[in-house]
């Protein structure tokens, strides 16, 4: 039997965030530019089989988020996005705590699959659009953070 985080259902009411690193790099947060959010934040890397990472604002504080397994020396911002207006570009997200915990869910239609497949074209697009249009609030820096000890 599932855990009941595995199949509770992620309202479209709900805030889900994306923590990302800050500096200039792609895939960063460079809150000095003029398009801080890089699409690249929401490109799917090979390690998202079932989707991007998102937390969920009604189990984890932003600041929760930004110090789950942080890097030493590193600061993060986190990147609030309505489900209801994910959903609405036709992103899928689903709850998915056994990947990263309560409160973990993911961006489903975002995969490594579907971008590294036929797809590429449309998932790229739809994180241009998250990136430009769909972040509600940023919230940060946070960190940086000590190591955590065994």
């Amino acid at each position: 039997m599932a855990a009941p985080e595995e199949t509770d259902f992620v309202g479209n009411d709900e805030i889900v965030f994306r923590r990302v690193r800050e500096g200039t790099e792609p895939g960063h947060y460079d809150p000095n530019s003029e398009k801080p959010v890089a699409w690249v934040v929401f490109r799917p890397n090979k390690h998202d089989t079932t989707g991007i990472s998102v937390w969920r604002a009604r189990h984890r504080s932003a600041e929760q988020v930004a110090r789950w397994r942080p890097q030493p020396n590193r600061r993060y911002w986190v990147l609030a996005l309505r489900v209801g207006a994910l959903r609405e570009i036709g992103v899928e997200v689903v709850a998915t705590p056994s990947e990263g915990g309560v409160g973990h869910a993911s961006l489903t239609t975002l995969n490594a699959q579907a971008y590294h497949g036929e797809e590429k074209d449309r998932i790229h697009e739809l994180a241009e659009f998250i990136a430009s249009t769909l972040v509600d609030s940023v919230q940060g820096p946070f960190g940086p953070f000590e190591p955590a000890t065994p």
